[in-house]
């Protein structure tokens, strides 16, 4: 009935009444049944979907989905893409796309990837801007530098510390004092402002190690 949508009963397409164009697809005489397609009777559009969305062009698209691994962005009637959770940012480690974007936000994005066999296109929001591991970070993050921070997320080996415009480093529960802490839920809480120090940082692995020793 569709090219492009997930069809699960007739009336989301048609009614009774309506006329449709359709083509014929099979006539088994034994059974004496004629099988149609709508479909078939036009154009396929993932046909020509190379020309009409080259990788690397921009588009515009609506939010109509959300999920654990990423956003699916109507990029024209009936045809989505996949905004996965790892594009979304350069800096932040999202496990839901909710943070930054939601269902009913419209997008400005690029496109990655098309496989046209699958019926699956592959969209990048980060791309849209330059990548601040390459130039930005390096530049103002030096080690022993002394930046301000906020704690972003707690777990049993550290803290998350969002330091510069979403970035996050990590201070492990070994640099979260002079003296030695257990339990860093009780040394430090998700929203607090701190001080730290940079104790390192790896741009192969796009990793930040923080110290609050000595600051």
């Amino acid at each position: 009935m569709s090219w492009t949508k997930q069809v699960t009963h007739p009336s989301e397409v048609v009614k009774t009444g309506d006329k449709v164009k359709v083509m014929i697809l099979e006539i088994n005489h034994d059974k004496q049944e004629i099988s149609l397609g709508m479909k078939q009777a036009e154009n396929n559009p993932w046909e020509n979907i190379k020309d009409r969305f080259p990788v690397g062009a921009t588009v515009k698209g609506t939010i109509k989905n959300t999920t654990n691994y990423g956003a699916f962005v109507e990029i024209e009637p009936g045809i989505e893409g996949l905004l996965h959770v790892n594009d979304i940012s350069w800096t932040k480690k999202l496990t839901h796309p909710s943070p930054e974007v939601n269902k009913g936000d419209v997008v400005e994005c690029k496109i990655l990837e098309i496989d046209k066999e699958r019926q699956r296109i592959s969209l990048g929001l980060k791309q849209m801007t330059a990548d601040p591991w390459v130039e930005e970070i390096p530049n103002k993050l030096k080690k022993g530098l002394v930046v301000d921070g906020k704690v972003t997320k707690i777990t049993n080996f550290g803290v998350f510390v969002e330091i510069l415009n979403g970035l996050e480093g990590l201070l492990h529960i070994s640099e979260m004092g002079d003296v030695p802490v257990e339990k860093p839920e009780e040394a430090l809480k998700v929203g607090q402002d701190i001080k730290v120090k940079v104790l390192n940082v790896d741009l192969e692995t796009r990793k930040i190690g923080l110290s609050m020793k000595g600051v």
